[in-house]
């Protein structure tokens, strides 16, 4: 069941992923920035060594994600506050990888980051940027 949430715009997101998604969903200062885009680099290293072990990891659209997140990252301090929360709520749930589905162990591990994204960029305008999941393995 997805329901409407009055917070982003009524835009539409699962809600067992809103729960993890408003919790992380907090503009950090600009100085942070650094170590997110760090961090983002690091997980898809990560990301590149779990694949070894699982073949079945999307890791393209996985940095396609990271791709997206540090796009944002690099345009963070043009959008008002509420919208830098859902940046950060979206790279911060991407660097979850025991989030809606486990991003190492199984194959649609990141389609539910990817939904995340597609839900903020929709919210913050960027439908130009929006991530196709079925296009991308």
């Amino acid at each position: 069941m997805v329901k409407q949430l009055s917070l982003f715009d009524g835009m539409l997101l699962n809600p067992t992923i809103e729960k993890v998604f408003n919790k992380l969903a907090v503009p950090v200062k600009p100085q942070k920035m650094e170590q997110l885009k760090t961090d983002i680099k690091r997980y898809l290293e990560r990301i590149t060594r779990a694949q070894n072990k699982n073949e079945f990891l999307n890791e393209p659209l996985a940095r396609k994600i990271g791709k997206t997140a540090i796009y944002l990252l690099d345009s963070y301090q043009q959008y008002p506050k509420n919208k830098q929360a859902l940046i950060i709520g979206a790279v911060k749930y991407f660097l979850l990888d025991a989030d809606e589905e486990n991003d190492l162990e199984s194959p649609l591990g990141f389609d539910d980051d990817a939904e995340v994204f597609n839900y903020v960029l929709k919210n913050i305008g960027r439908d130009d940027l929006i991530i196709d999941i079925e296009g991308v393995f």
